[in-house]
Formats: C-alpha cells, structure tokens, sequence
C-alpha cells in the first residue's frame, strides 16, 4: 500500500479488528464522502478509526483490496473479497460505482452452490435485488445440493421465505399434482 516513503505522512490509523494499518485522511476524503464527513466534523482524539462496512468487519485480505481501490483505483480481487466489499460502496459512500460494479461482476461469475447463500445474505443486506434474484434461481436450480449446506438453517426468517417463494414460483401445476399424488 503506502510506499515506505510514503508511510512517514500517514496521519490516521485504520484499525480493523484490532490491527492498526497507517493511511491519509486527505486520500480517504478525496475517494469517500464517508471519510470526508468524519474528517469535517470530527476527528478521533487517538487519531484511529475502526474500520466496518456495515455491522460487518471485513478479511484481512478484503480490507487490503479495498485500500488498494482507495489508493489505486485497482478492482482485481478474488471473488471472496468481493463478497465483503459488495457493501463498501454504499456504506463508505465512494465518488463512483466502479468497485461496486466491479465487484457485482465478480460475484455474478464466481457464485458456486458453495458460496451461494452467502452471496444471497450480502445482496439482500445492500438491497442489490438483482444479485439476489440471480442467487436465488441458482438455489432452485440446485436446491438438493444448496439444502444440505449447513449455513441455510442459519438464514434469517425472511430469506428462507424468500427461497420457498422462489421455489414455489418454480413449480409447475403438474409437478404439485405429482407432488399431491404421492401423500
């Protein structure tokens, strides 16, 4: 990230889940109206911001791909990285969508059965109803498969409702008929 030159003007910590990471406020600022409106109105006496997108505290690994975005603009990253950041835009308030958008592509690529649910968790949480219709028709498609992951039962209410209401959708009259005949 900042070059070793570069690290003697640091002027704020970044501080993700304990691990203090050197930055500038004037970079932060210039690429997120969410840092420019705490810069303004305050600054943290210690001079450390503890970094989340949301109610969640990204990787490691996602933290460093999105303060590559900050400072570089770069958008590759595995699609795990993605899963975190698909909310920063919208949490950190970024000038342009050009992580985000990168970031829908990613996902949109990389979505197994493995890491579908997930996927479908973070789209409903940032409201991205594209993502998650997409989500959702690969669950249908591959419900004995996505049924057995344990990570379903731990869905919020709503969303298994959304998965029934999905695969209810998908269901002809004639296979309800089967479906009757067999009780």
């Amino acid at each position: 990230m900042p070059s070793m030159y570069l690290a003697e003007f640091c002027d704020i910590t970044l501080l993700l889940d304990g691990h203090p990471r050197p930055a500038h406020k004037a970079i932060l600022a210039a690429r997120s109206s969410y840092f420019e409106a705490m810069f303004r109105s305050f600054m943290p006496e210690d001079g450390q911001v503890n970094i989340s997108i949301g109610e969640m505290v990204p990787s490691r690994q996602a933290f460093e791909s999105m303060l590559r975005y900050i400072y570089y603009g770069e958008v590759n990253m595995p699609p795990e990285d993605s899963l975190y950041l698909f909310a920063a835009p919208y949490y950190y308030g970024f000038y342009n969508n050009r992580l985000q958008a990168y970031c829908k592509q990613n996902l949109e690529m990389n979505v197994t059965v493995q890491n579908v649910l997930q996927i479908l968790e973070a789209a409903d949480k940032t409201q991205a109803l594209d993502m998650k219709r997409h989500c959702l028709h690969i669950i249908v498609h591959q419900f004995t498969k996505v049924s057995k992951l344990p990570t379903l039962r731990s869905l919020s209410q709503q969303l298994l409702l959304d998965i029934i209401d999905s695969l209810a959708s998908h269901i002809s009259d004639k296979q309800c008929a089967e479906l009757g005949a067999d009780i």
